[in-house]
């Protein structure tokens, strides 16, 4: 692949070395106003906001325009009972733009975005799945969340990296 200027950049090909992220589960706030493709809560739900934080050193920029390149991350929520039985799963494709100059000048910054997801009451196991889709690097956390009875205060575990 050709940057500005000629330089090439190769694509990395190690799909052994895991997609490093961090993730954060809290509740909706209840004002807010659910996005077009949230599906629409059902008794006994509660609505989770997942945060994503990847380092843009984890993120392969190409289709490079000056300093700017993109990428194109999948994103995946799977979650299921005490009993193993599926409860809720949300996908989503973002596009990344990573400013390799900003980058290398802020090293903790972040590529932060979100995903919502509808939970039922109870404990509830998430497995959150992020994977570049130019390299084909993946990686996976894994993260309780326990949502009480309606009008309680929802509360989330930590979740790993």
């Amino acid at each position: 692949m050709l940057k500005a200027g000629g330089e090439k950049v190769v694509v990395p090909n190690d799909r052994s070395d895991p997609l490093v992220f961090d993730v954060q589960i809290t509740p909706a706030p209840p004002t807010a106003t659910p996005a077009a493709n949230d599906p629409p809560l059902k008794r006994g739900q509660t609505r989770y906001v997942v945060e994503y934080d990847v380092p843009p050193r984890e993120v392969y920029a190409a289709n490079i325009h000056g300093n700017v390149g993109t990428d194109e991350l999948g994103t995946a929520v799977l979650a299921f009972d005490q009993n193993g039985e599926s409860v809720a799963r949300r996908m989503m494709k973002v596009t990344v733009g990573v400013d390799e100059r900003k980058a290398n000048s802020l090293p903790n910054a972040g590529l932060i975005f979100t995903l919502t997801v509808n939970l039922p009451q109870g404990h509830n196991y998430l497995y959150l799945g992020l994977w570049d889709m130019m390299t084909r690097r993946m990686g996976m956390v894994n993260a309780e969340v326990q949502v009480p009875k309606a009008g309680k205060q929802p509360a989330a575990s930590g979740a790993e990296r």
